[in-house]
Formats: C-alpha cells, structure tokens, sequence
C-alpha cells in the first residue's frame, strides 16, 4: 500500500469490537447462537479490512473497543496500528478517534464500522476526495444511520444530542452540520448487517453485492451455517 507525505496524510479508521459471543451482532440471535453471531463478526471484519487496504495512498488502523479475553485485535491477522476507543457513547468514541487521528497529523480523516462486509472501496476512497472541498462527509445508512463519517478539520458539535442507535442518528447529524456551518456533503446510501431482515436482504442479493468478491470470509462462512441448518427461509 502507498503511503501518503506526512503533510497530505490521509487516515482511514475502523471501529472493531472484541468478537466475544453474546456481545457482538447480538441482533442476529438466537436466529445464530451466540458463537456463531460472533464467528461471522470476525468474518465481517477480516473482508473489510482486507478491502480496504486496497485503497491507495491511506493509512488504515483500528479504534478497538477491547475485553479481557481479546486484548488487542491480532485475532484480525492484520499487523495495523491499532489505540483503544475511549468514551461512553458512540458520539464521544467517534469524536475521540478523529481527535486521535487529527492529532496523528492525518489531514483527512474517515471512519467507518464493521457491518457493511461488502462496502465499496470506491466510496471510501470518494470520501477523502470530498474532504478535500469540505469539513465534513457523511455515508447514510438504510436504517437512519450512516456507514460513514469524515471531516477535514475536527468538528466539536457534530455529534450533539444525537440519538444514537434510532433512526434519527443521520438527520440529527445532518442538522447539526446545518446549524454550526460546517459544510458537507453525503455518499450514495448502503446498507448495515444488524437484523436476521438485513441478513436475509444481503444473502439474497449476494450476487449484486459481489459478495465473492468483496467479502468472500462472509459468504463462505454463511453459505456453510445457512445451508447446514437450513434455520432460515432464505437459506
């Protein structure tokens, strides 16, 4: 991978959970037991940060939210840099990594989560050519939040009053950028893993999601759990 001047330093950040059963993907049960929500996180999350290494010219690390068990992320197999998120709700973990990456000397930070498997790299890469223009770019998910948050220069009240986890999250978002003047601009919509119902809508459209392609961790490990227990009408 291409690394950018410091002076042009361009830093992509992934929001990684510990994989520990019963904590992760908890949606996805008990259509998947605890073990197996948590084996197709890892999945997830190997797929994405295999992708999006492929972006040229950005640094990828990870903003890691740790347990006893899993202490750090070498459980991914990549050797990225990695610091640990720090604060209470989602706002703060994120206002917090992209201070820590505004700090690094990144001029361009992006941060983007764990449960969009096939996310397209173009629109990452997108991302960082709007930051060039304006403070701050947003990716709307389908459920009301969004994939995808970038600035150019930090921005304090972004996240205010946001209801974190409703349908409200993008709107609210969009309205404080409105309100404090930070200039903005949003990606094509794409879609989140949270329900058996996005599971369902994802394996479905595999093909269309280039599933082989983009996340193929993902479809193996599903088309064995799926086709084995036959637990789903979709299967």
């Amino acid at each position: 991978m291409k690394s950018t001047s410091n002076c042009d330093k361009e830093s992509l950040v992934i929001f990684v959970k510990a994989p520990l059963p019963g904590d992760v993907k908890t949606r996805l049960i008990p259509a998947l037991n605890p073990s197996e929500a948590a084996e197709l996180y890892q999945c997830f999350v190997k797929d994405i940060v295999r992708s999006m290494q492929q972006i040229k010219g950005v640094t990828v690390q990870l903003a890691y939210q740790p347990h006893a068990k899993t202490p750090n992320p070498s459980w991914t197999g990549f050797s990225l840099p990695y610091f640990r998120q720090e604060g209470q709700s989602l706002g703060e973990r994120l206002y917090r990594a992209l201070t820590s990456a505004f700090q690094d000397r990144a001029k361009r930070v992006v941060i983007i989560g764990s449960d969009s498997p096939t996310l397209p790299t173009t629109y990452v890469a997108q991302a960082f050519r709007m930051l060039k223009q304006c403070d701050v770019v947003l990716g709307p998910a389908t459920d009301g939040g969004y994939y995808l948050v970038g600035m150019s220069r930090l921005c304090p009240n972004l996240f205010d009053q946001v209801s974190w986890s409703t349908e409200e999250v993008f709107g609210r978002t969009f309205s404080n950028a409105q309100k404090y003047g930070y200039s903005l601009r949003t990606l094509p919509a794409y879609f989140d893993i949270d329900t058996v119902q996005d599971l369902e809508s994802f394996w479905k459209d595999r093909d269309s999601n280039k599933v082989d392609q983009m996340a193929p961790l993902t479809g193996r490990y599903l088309a064995r759990i799926l086709n084995n227990k036959r637990r789903f009408a979709f299967a």
